[in-house]
């Protein structure tokens, strides 16, 4: 450079940049000396991530009901006042060793880490709470059954004659939404469903004999499009109406599968009557000329309690 006394400003400035951390001519800042430390722990929890192997769909499963067991205390021991708190890697290694339970299939470090892979998609180095849980309810869906239209169509036929038998709903599903405090506007998910499908009056009170869990949560999965593990109450509502609609435009009678509903081969006549609940059994044979007689006698009573009743109106 040419010793001419001044320099510009643009010289200047390359020149402390260049040769300021050389001469500590410049000082880190404390917010800037934790960031640097922040983003050599994400690089770190990076390493361990990518050095993790990969796990089976079925172990994976394993590892998300082992969470979902232990959600609310796995949250505790992290300090996530709210679902939009954002907890680390090493946050969540922790809270998981001193929560989840000790045994030959409990889930190893190498396989949280794969399940945190999964829910870190970013690889950011941290997940807000909301984001785990979604991730926990996601892996445990693909295991939950995919079912054909026709099954779908069955279901809602049997919850929809469940809620007429109960509610007199007409189709109209707020009748029996209103009886849990669930308005047009809120959310079920599939516990909440559950409990109105499995619970007695005012719930449906559909067993397991006549609604399969597996069932059940295959028309869950069909209606969850979005995987938020929350549906609309009106969507649930619509969901139900348009499969029980397409049952009913089929021109022929529905075929109750296993698992969903029950239905017995109708008896042979020369069967019918036999070994049935009835404690009275069969009816006799009764002859024509018996049958008028008896209709004239009840016609006869019939008109003596009218006119009794009348007579006593009057006076």
């Amino acid at each position: 450079a040419k010793a001419s006394g001044e320099v510009s400003i643009q010289e200047f400035m390359l020149f402390m940049r260049t040769n300021g951390s050389q001469h500590s001519i410049t000082k880190p800042t404390q917010y800037s000396r934790t960031r640097r430390k922040m983003e050599a722990r994400r690089q770190e929890a990076l390493a361990e991530l990518d050095a993790a192997p990969a796990v089976e769909p079925s172990r994976l499963q394993d590892v998300a009901r082992c969470l979902a067991a232990n959600m609310s205390r796995l949250f505790e021991a992290t300090s996530a006042a709210s679902p939009r708190s954002r907890i680390t890697l090493l946050d969540f290694d922790i809270a998981c060793d001193s929560v989840l339970p000790r045994g030959p299939q409990s889930p190893s470090p190498e396989e949280l880490k794969a399940f945190w892979r999964v829910a870190d998609q970013e690889c950011a180095g941290e997940v807000s709470v909301r984001q785990l849980q979604k991730t926990i309810y996601n892996v445990l869906l693909e295991a939950w059954p995919v079912l054909e239209e026709p099954a779908l169509a069955r279901i809602a036929h049997l919850l929809d004659r469940a809620a007429q038998k109960w509610h007199v709903a007409g189709g109209n599903w707020n009748k029996v939404f209103w009886h849990f405090d669930l308005a047009v506007s809120d959310f079920v998910d599939f516990e909440s469903l559950k409990a109105i499908v499995r619970q007695g009056f005012p719930g449906l009170g559909l067993r397991s004999k006549s609604l399969s869990d597996a069932h059940l949560r295959g028309f869950w999965r069909a209606m969850d499009t979005d995987r938020s593990g929350r549906v609309p109450v009106r969507e649930v509502a619509r969901f139900i109406c348009a499969h029980r609609q397409e049952l009913a435009e089929c021109r022929q009678p529905p075929r109750l599968l296993p698992g969903i509903g029950s239905a017995s081969p109708p008896l042979p006549e020369e069967e019918r009557g036999k070994g049935s609940d009835d404690p009275c059994g069969p009816p006799p044979a009764v002859g024509g000329e018996r049958l008028e007689a008896a209709a004239l006698a009840l016609d006869a009573a019939l008109a003596a309690c009218s006119s009794g009743g009348s007579g006593g109106a009057a006076g």
